[in-house]
């Protein structure tokens, strides 16, 4: 009980309200500023939304190490819709205000430019996840390319109406290696061109959200293909009209990691082979014949592609609200060697069916997809499904290439609209 009194005499509070018809301007704060603010310290001219005057004063704060920094216990920074406009780090940097931080959230604030945010960033070497949805930030005097300070081993970044150009999005990514998982959706991105070096920047991306960009044309999501641990892949939103995949006869990377010089090189040393074997007679000719044939082989090993199919791994994809309007985008979507798991909601497709009849058909097209619209698919449900699309299009003129393989699993004559069926219980 006396402990309980002691700890409510460190906590004092005062309310007022502010005066009747008083214009209200908001002013931006730095970043050091709505920190303190926020978690160690009170300010008597803050004034909140709701018309109060609040002045909260709180002596002495909890400390869970050994470290002298005022918030060293401090491990999840929420700061959203907070009017932070500039970074305001001192000199010292923030190793003696909040050195610990590992989540961000500064969304929806008036940050406007890069400078100022990788400084924030840089400040903060413990950060795992940083949120900065909402602030439409500039990559004035390209910051983002010059910037040498180390960054956090940042590990997910979200992006979203940042409006962040495609290409300085991959830019930074150059400099937080440890990314697994980037946001950027409503960026109004129409392409998404970037270096062909470009996966080397992603190569730890196991999840892309696109959703709500303005991405039109699959050979922009086919710039993707190579990223080596995508997947999943979030596509929501964008006004996407066909799919496709695709058997690439020659790897574009390959050739980016296989110069014309060494080319030349090895074009100069078999001719002088040639010259060789053609001055051998007999045994010898033979025998280096052999060698030839061996060396092509193993020549041949060594340039086969090392970075796999296209998508590889992508195991998830979101495509609902799109424009799909077309049976054959599904068998397009069954020719993914990993895929596994399909979202696909609102799309002209099936639009006009019931919500039975339009799961039964997707499950029934893409015979590799194991979880639809996140509900797991069944043995069961997918044999009644498949049943189900014979009997669909059984009438219809134009029929989908899967009507013809289920038809030849099943049978034809699975029509039985002309039945009544009665159970006795």
């Amino acid at each position: 009980m006396e402990e309980e009194d002691v700890e409510r005499k460190n906590i004092a509070f005062s309310v007022m309200l502010p005066s009747k018809g008083r214009n209200r301007r908001i002013r931006k704060k730095s970043f050091t500023e709505a920190v303190k603010e926020k978690y160690c310290m009170s300010d008597p001219n803050k004034i909140y939304t709701s018309g109060f005057v609040i002045d909260i004063k709180v002596t002495g704060k909890p400390k869970t190490s050994d470290s002298e920094a005022e918030l060293a216990y401090l491990r999840n920074v929420v700061l959203n819709n907070s009017c932070v406009g500039h970074a305001g780090v001192p000199s010292e940097g923030l190793s003696s205000l909040c050195p610990n931080v590992v989540d961000l959230d500064l969304s929806s604030n008036d940050l406007t430019d890069w400078k100022d945010m990788l400084t924030i960033l840089s400040n903060l070497q413990c950060l795992k996840f940083v949120n900065l949805a909402r602030n439409k930030l500039q990559n004035k005097e390209n910051t983002i390319q010059s910037w040498n300070a180390p960054l956090p081993q940042i590990e997910n970044l979200v992006l979203n109406g940042t409006f962040t150009s495609w290409q300085d999005v991959i830019d930074l990514t150059k400099k937080i290696p440890s990314l697994t998982e980037l946001h950027a959706c409503e960026n109004e991105y129409e392409d998404l061109d970037h270096p062909e070096d470009a996966y080397k920047c992603l190569q730890n991306i196991t999840c892309l959200r696109l959703n709500n960009n303005r991405l039109r044309s699959w050979e922009e999501i086919w710039k993707l293909k190579h990223l080596p641990q995508l997947e999943s892949l979030i596509l929501s939103g964008n006004p996407i009209q066909h799919i496709f995949y695709k058997e690439e006869e020659e790897c574009r990377i390959c050739c980016l990691e296989n110069p014309a010089e060494e080319m030349e090189t090895e074009r100069d040393i078999s001719m002088e082979m040639q010259d060789i074997v053609e001055d051998i007679v007999g045994d010898v000719l033979q025998m280096a014949d052999s060698m030839e044939t061996k060396e092509g082989e193993e020549s041949s090993k060594s340039t086969e592609c090392q970075h796999g199919d296209p998508f590889s791994r992508l195991k998830l994809i979101c495509l609902s609200e799109t424009q799909l309007n077309n049976w054959t985008h599904c068998d397009e979507l069954r020719k993914y060697p990993a895929l596994k798991s399909l979202r696909i909601k609102d799309i002209p497709l099936v639009k006009k069916l019931d919500a039975d009849e339009r799961r039964k058909l997707l499950v029934a097209h893409m015979p590799n997809i194991m979880i639809l619209n996140g509900s797991e698919v069944t043995s069961t449900e997918r044999d009644k499904s498949e049943r189900h699309f014979i009997r669909y299009f059984m009438d219809k003129g134009s029929k989908p290439e899967r009507f013809f393989e289920l038809e030849a699993k099943h049978g034809k004559n699975l029509n039985y609209s002309n039945f009544t069926f009665s159970y006795t219980l």
